[in-house]
């Protein structure tokens, strides 16, 4: 992992870890979900864990909270984006942290002002 990367990740079966979690939002779409929580002890590395019932968690490390935030909000944007809807009488409970810029578009330089 180099020095540039936020995070590391990994699947792996949900466990009473993640269940201490924080859930921070739950997502529908054709009558599947998906659910992202964040588990943060001040001994160990925040961890955002997107899982769907019955399936392993996809868990990825950061090495501040408000890179996993970032990164669980960028998530929830990018899934609403693509046709999965908040289940009706809820609403995310994430702080509006704006989505750190990734590797990807970091290496892309900006297209000055016309």
């Amino acid at each position: 992992m180099g020095a540039d990367d936020a995070g590391h990740q990994h699947s792996r079966e949900p466990s009473a870890e993640t269940a201490s979690g924080s859930v921070l939002w739950s997502l529908e779409k054709r009558g599947r979900v998906i659910e992202c929580t964040v588990r943060f002890d001040p001994e160990t590395a925040p961890e955002v864990h997107i899982r769907r019932p019955g399936e392993p968690s996809f868990v990825r490390g950061f090495d501040a909270l408000d890179r996993a935030l970032a990164h669980a909000n960028a998530l929830l944007h990018d899934l609403r984006a693509n046709g999965w809807q908040m289940p009706a009488g809820t609403t995310p409970n994430t702080p509006d942290v704006a989505p750190r810029e990734s590797p990807v578009d970091a290496a892309v330089p900006a297209l000055p002002p016309h």
